[in-house]
């Protein structure tokens, strides 16, 4: 008689342990999370302690602009995505370059191709938190954070790999 007190007096603790530890940290995403297709955003960035500017627009996984305005030496240059890869604009010239040709460790590939992948693909890794929806992604083997707002629009992009970490704020 004294075991089964004992045996049900220490189910209910695990399970009410359980419970405790189950309502704390992360909840799993259950319903549909479908970030913002279509928007401009600002960026600040900073890659191995430089720090860099850009507004970004975004109106679909092939028409994706970002636009560097800080550092001064960068304001004017350009990078939009093409079919086969991207169009460079560096003060007014503009030259091709194919996906082939970028290290897929580059900056400008994993931000692009986290781009696309966040925000068109429905890789369903997104985890609801208190107020924001984020997923661990990886990109051409680079491990990269990614974090929406509960309004779908993009908070910020980290990779430790890349020593890279990006906010976002909308424009307008």
């Amino acid at each position: 008689m004294i075991f089964l007190k004992n045996f049900f007096a220490l189910s209910s603790l695990i399970l009410i342990i359980s419970l405790i530890l189950s309502s704390c940290g992360e909840k799993a995403f259950t319903r549909e999370f479908s970030p913002e297709k279509s928007f401009t955003v600002h960026m600040a960035a900073e890659k191995d302690e430089k720090k860099f500017e850009a507004d970004i627009t975004c109106t679909g996984s092939e028409d994706i602009k970002i636009s560097f305005t800080y550092p001064e030496e960068l304001s004017g240059f350009s990078v939009s995505t093409d079919e086969d890869g991207y169009k460079v604009n560096v003060f007014g010239l503009t030259e091709e370059v194919t996906d082939r040709e970028l290290n897929n460790a580059s900056l400008l590939n994993v931000l692009i191709k986290t781009l696309r992948t966040s925000v068109f693909s429905n890789h369903g890794l997104f985890t609801e938190e208190e107020d924001a929806f984020t997923a661990n992604l990886t990109i051409d083997g680079i491990p990269v954070f990614v974090c929406f707002g509960k309004d779908g629009f993009l908070r910020s992009i980290s990779s430790e790999t890349l020593n890279f970490s990006a906010q976002f704020e909308i424009d307008g």
